[in-house]
């Protein structure tokens, strides 16, 4: 059975000083840290799968933090985004949740506060964990149906009856009956109904 990993908070930072400084007072509180200098670091150490959030500083050499949000914020990067900023730099913060952040703290941040905010967006992740694997699970069963199962599925998430289903791709209801199975049993649904409602609940296309 699958089981939620341990939470880990991905600490990007050009400043080794900040990195170590971070990252002992979050191992201290029990988290598991990547601690990584660029968004590049970041993507490449980030598993698919991964469940806790981003401390991400906003000024990084190479791609820039509200870059890196910009591109990849939920989809490389599913987990919660907290944007590290200066006190002075309003407008970054501001920016950076309008592109997906989930939240911002001052540099440098109280430790009490930065804890609270990290387990607040741990939390929040813990909650969406389980979606994103089910969406995943829907997208890898969804690409082992050929091509005229892909055709068959469309037509019956329009509410096409067998027959009608058949004219629309010109082969006959039977043959439709057999894709129709060989679809549930790929996609483990139970109808078409509740195959239609999880792809629409991902907005995932047959």
């Amino acid at each position: 059975m699958t089981t939620m990993p341990e939470p880990t908070v991905f600490l990007v930072d050009d400043d080794p000083t900040v990195r170590t400084s971070l990252g002992w007072l979050l191992e201290a509180a029990g988290y598991t840290v990547v601690a990584c200098a660029t968004g590049e670091e970041l993507l490449t150490a980030m598993a698919r799968d991964a469940h806790g959030c981003v401390l991400l500083d906003c000024q990084l050499p190479g791609v820039s933090g509200l870059e890196l949000i910009r591109r990849h914020a939920g989809k490389e990067i599913e987990v919660p985004i907290v944007v590290l900023t200066s006190q002075a730099d309003v407008r970054v913060a501001v920016q950076a949740m309008r592109e997906g952040a989930k939240d911002f703290l001052p540099k440098p941040a109280h430790p009490g506060h930065l804890l609270d905010v990290v387990e607040r967006a741990v939390k929040g992740d813990a909650a969406t964990w389980w979606a994103r694997r089910e969406r995943d699970d829907l997208n890898r069963r969804l690409s082992t149906l050929t091509a005229r199962e892909r055709e068959v599925l469309e037509q019956l998430m329009k509410g096409f009856t067998n027959r009608d289903a058949g004219l629309a791709l010109g082969i006959s209801p039977r043959t439709i009956e057999v894709h129709r199975s060989n679809i549930m049993e790929k996609m483990m649904a139970d109808s078409m109904v509740d195959l239609a409602c999880r792809l629409a609940r991902y907005a995932l296309a047959a």
